[in-house]
């Protein structure tokens, strides 16, 4: 069962994603300062992981989560190293 957790390292506000609501089409700025390995996650109401992907030094990426996800809202997750970065809520039409 989810767990929610407390981002440790910045507040919630400072992850990016924009537009939401829409059709599985995100992009994705990340806190400042993260560097190396992070971990991507989106969660569904009931917290189980529903699409995962790790990525390397980078400060915005796009998402397209149309084609594994269907409409609703969802909670995607930043981690790095076991350590919560940001989270935020997204809506799929």
């Amino acid at each position: 069962q989810w767990t929610p957790q407390t981002a440790k390292t910045t507040s919630p506000t400072s992850l990016k994603i924009s537009p939401t609501p829409n059709t599985g089409l995100f992009q994705l700025q990340l806190p400042h300062g993260t560097e190396g390995a992070i971990q991507i996650q989106v969660l569904d109401v009931y917290g189980r992981t529903v699409w995962q992907e790790e990525a390397t030094d980078v400060a915005s990426l796009s998402l397209d989560l149309s084609a594994q996800l269907s409409a609703g809202m969802y909670h995607l997750q930043v981690s790095q190293a076991a350590n919560l970065l940001a989270t935020d809520k997204i809506i799929i039409r």
